[in-house]
C-alpha cells in the first residue's frame, strides 16, 4: 500500500476522527492533559486541520470505533464486496452471507466513507435533500437489528431495504409520514431500482403536499416497472390533489385500472375525480350564467 499524503482529504478526515473520539473519550484520572493537549495541537498542525470545525457526516468517533471493532471481528475477506458503479449506473453484488461478521461488515461498509467511491452499499445522493447521512445510518442500523433480531442471518441490501420499507409502511399506517418519507427514502438509497418504494414514497409526499416529489417519484417509479399499477395509482393520486381531476382519470387511474381491472379502490378513484369534474362543470356553469344575466 502506497504511503498518503499527510494533507490529502483522507489523511485529513483520519484525523479529524481521531480528534472527535480524543475529545469525547473519557480520560483516566491520571492522564497527563497538557502533553495530551500538545499532541492534539501537533496533528492540527501537520495535517493542516480545523479541531474546531464539526467533522464530515461520516466521518466521526464513531466510525473510527466501528472501523476498529469491525476489523476484529471479520478480517480483510470480502470487506470491498457490495454495489459496484459501472459509468454511472449501479449494479449490485450480492454481499457474503450467513455470518455476524458480515452485519459488521455491512456496517463498516454503510458507514466507512474513507473507502473509494466507486464500491459502496448505499447510494448516498439518495439522501440528498430528504435526511442527513448520520439519520440515514441510524435507520439502517436499526433495520438490520430487526432482522437479526427475527432470526435472519443474510443482510444484503433488498433484505435491509425491504425492512424499511415495511418500517415507512407502519409509520405511514400511524400518520407519521415524514418518517415514512425517511425510511423509503433509505431503502431507495439500498435498493433504487424498485417501483415500489418510489410510488410508496409518493404516496407519503402527496399526504403532505409535496406534490412536485410525488410527481418525480411516480415517474420513477413507472419507468422502472411500466406495468405497476399502483404508480399510475399514486400518479392519478397527485393529480388529483392539485385539481386536475382529468388528468387524474386519463394519465393515472384509467391506466391504473388497465392493469389491475379488478381493483375497487382505483375504480372508486375514477368516480370520486368523475364527481369532481361533473361538479366544476356545473360550478362554472353557473358562473357563466350569473356573469350574462349581470350584463343584460
Amino acid at each position: 500500500m502506497a504511503k498518503m499524503k499527510s494533507d490529502s482529504p483522507i489523511a485529513r478526515r483520519i484525523v479529524r476522527a481521531f480528534l472527535e473520539f480524543l475529545a469525547n473519550v473519557r480520560l483516566a484520572p491520571e492522564t497527563d492533559l497538557e502533553g495530551l493537549e500538545v499532541a492534539k495541537e501537533c496533528l492540527v498542525n501537520m495535517f493542516k486541520v480545523d479541531n474546531a470545525s464539526p467533522t464530515d457526516e461520516f466521518c466521526g468517533q464513531e466510525l473510527l470505533v466501528d472501523f476498529v471493532e469491525s476489523h476484529q471481528a471479520s478480517g480483510e475477506a470480502n470487506i470491498l464486496q457490495g454495489m459496484a458503479y459501472q459509468g454511472n449506473c449501479p449494479t449490485r453484488k450480492p454481499f457474503a452471507t450467513g455470518s455476524r461478521s458480515f452485519k459488521d461488515q455491512f456496517y463498516r461498509k454503510f458507514r466507512d466513507s474513507l473507502h473509494d467511491k466507486d464500491i459502496l452499499a448505499i447510494d448516498y445522493q439518495m439522501l440528498d435533500g430528504v435526511l442527513q447521512q448520520r439519520k440515514g445510518h441510524q435507520l439502517i442500523h436499526k433495520a438490520v437489528d430487526e432482522l437479526e433480531g427475527s432470526g435472519c442471518c443474510e443482510f444484503n441490501n433488498y433484505n435491509v431495504a425491504e425492512s424499511l420499507k415495511s418500517q415507512g409502511d407502519k409509520a405511514m399506517g400511524s400518520n407519521q409520514t415524514s418518517n415514512a418519507i425517511q425510511l423509503y427514502t433509505c431503502a431507495l438509497a439500498l435498493h433504487g431500482d424498485s417501483a415500489t418504494y418510489y410510488a410508496d414514497r409518493a404516496a407519503a409526499f402527496t399526504e403532505i403536499g409535496e406534490y412536485n416529489e410525488a410527481f418525480e417519484d411516480c415517474l420513477a417509479a413507472i419507468h422502472f416497472d411500466p406495468k405497476y399499477w399502483n404508480a399510475y395509482n399514486r400518479l392519478g393520486a397527485v393529480y388529483y390533489a392539485l385539481g386536475k381531476y382529468s388528468e387524474a382519470i386519463e394519465k393515472g387511474f384509467k391506466k391504473a385500472l388497465e392493469l389491475n381491472p379488478d381493483n375497487a379502490s382505483i375504480k372508486e378513484n375514477i368516480q370520486m375525480a368523475v364527481q369532481k369534474l361533473g361538479r366544476g362543470l356545473r360550478e362554472r356553469e353557473h358562473n357563466q350564467q350569473r356573469d350574462e344575466d349581470a350584463t343584460n
